[in-house]
């Protein structure tokens, strides 16, 4: 996975960089790699490895308002935020706001019926059990136009591929494609920001 080609910044846009964080939340994923397992028991894995933006470090960066030894303290910052979660195995620090993060987690989701990437008020990838109903949904966050514009405007995208294995039954889905292999994968090849994110609906019933 390579890092380069994700950022040119362009200063004219810069003051669009307040309303864009309060849209996306404090981490963008701008390239990588997320595979999810669904048993149709209920069980899951979800892996994500690739490099996040911490967005108001990338801000500071980009208005040359922090210094290199204040880059450092919110790094460490950063860097303890995202290891409180145990499931977040990697969280290297590549410079220019970048992360290199792999996380992990399994789990039953009959036990506990919702799982984020990365937490709850900053999720990027949500599964979610509904009891009543038997259903699993599983659910990327999606950006509108103009926030697409704005992170584009500062030099900001997204690359990678999500893809999805399961043996549940499958209800609902907009997956780019899905192999004929024997682990059948719901694919989503993200190539921009206006790329279409997973929505899947499943049945452990």
């Amino acid at each position: 996975m390579r890092a380069g080609g994700v950022f040119k910044p362009l200063p004219r846009a810069l003051a669009l960089l307040a309303m864009v964080f309060l849209l996306t939340g404090c981490y963008l994923p701008v390239r990588f790699d997320a595979e999810i397992e669904i048993t149709r028991y209920g069980t899951y894995n979800l892996i994500f490895d690739g490099y996040m933006v911490a967005l108001p470090l990338y801000e500071g960066l980009l208005k040359n308002e922090i210094k290199p030894a204040e880059e450092r303290e919110k790094v460490e910052v950063l860097r303890r935020d995202m290891t409180r979660d145990s499931a977040t195995k990697r969280a290297s620090y590549l410079g220019k706001g970048r992360f290199n993060v792999h996380w992990q987690k399994s789990g039953d989701l009959i036990e506990d019926p919702m799982v984020t990437f990365m937490r709850r008020n900053q999720a990027f990838l949500t599964i979610k059990f509904l009891r009543t109903s038997g259903q699993v949904t599983v659910e990327a966050v999606s950006l509108t136009k103009e926030q697409e514009q704005r992170l584009a405007a500062i030099g900001l995208g997204m690359e990678g591929q999500i893809r999805i294995k399961t043996q549940a039954r499958v209800i609902d889905h907009n997956a780019t494609r899905i192999t004929d292999d024997a682990d059948h994968f719901y694919i989503w090849d993200v190539r921009g920001l206006d790329s279409p994110l997973p929505r899947m609906v499943l049945s452990l019933r």
